[in-house]
């Protein structure tokens, strides 16, 4: 199997255990980088051999035996996609509110904001939505330095802080760079739109919440 295919079905079914054979090197490319790698030696049966396995939610989808030494055990997380309701159009004051309790709670996010000018009015309405209060962030674009703010604002599929968290602020960002986070909060409105939307998180296979 090769690692593109591999890559392919991990992101199918987000939680997986890969079996590889003992001294194989696999490229980092091959898997998203937000995949942290629990390795472990291990050994099947009576002689050496080598089992891919993927499991997701506990059940078996494959497996695969042939000769060969002990494998090393992958074991790769789920993306999980928390999904919010939208009460009226007022996107903004609730996607600050929404970013304030993230980083309250200590967490490093990256927040998609395609559209340049709601991405500027994000900005300013971070430094300004509390009197006593904000959010330190910082609005990315090429060229510049690695953010230390906990909180950044772009409008492409980058990750330059290395943040766990993706905060979704207008329309949907490309899925295969949403897959490389591991906790994903989007804003959903009533409506076709808001099914529309939810149907098509739905469609990565990932776990919803």
């Amino acid at each position: 199997m090769t690692g593109s295919s591999l890559r392919r079905a991990a992101a199918s079914m987000g939680s997986a255990a890969f079996l590889l054979p003992w001294g194989v090197t696999v490229p980092d490319r091959v898997f998203p980088p937000r995949m942290r790698y629990a390795v472990q030696a291990s050994r099947s049966g009576p002689g050496p051999s080598l089992n891919i396995v993927f499991r997701a939610m506990s059940r078996l989808h494959r497996d695969h035996t042939t000769d060969g030494p002990p494998p090393f055990r992958y074991t790769l997380p789920m993306t999980r996609v928390v999904l919010h309701e939208l009460p009226g159009a007022k996107r903004a004051g609730v996607l600050v509110r929404l970013i304030e309790t993230l980083y309250r709670e200590g967490k490093r996010m990256v927040v998609w904001v395609a559209d340049e000018g709601r991405r500027q009015i994000l900005d300013d309405y971070l430094w300004t939505f509390r009197q006593l209060s904000f959010v330190p962030h910082v609005s990315w674009g090429s060229g510049m330095e690695s953010p230390v703010e906990p909180v950044v604002l772009v409008g492409e599929a980058v990750n330059p802080g290395s943040a766990t968290v993706l905060v979704v602020g207008d329309e949907l960002p490309p899925m295969e760079w949403a897959g490389e986070f591991d906790e994903i909060h989007d804003l959903v409105p009533s409506g076709p739109a808001g099914e529309a939307r939810t149907a098509a998180w739905r469609e990565t296979g990932w776990t919803i919440a």
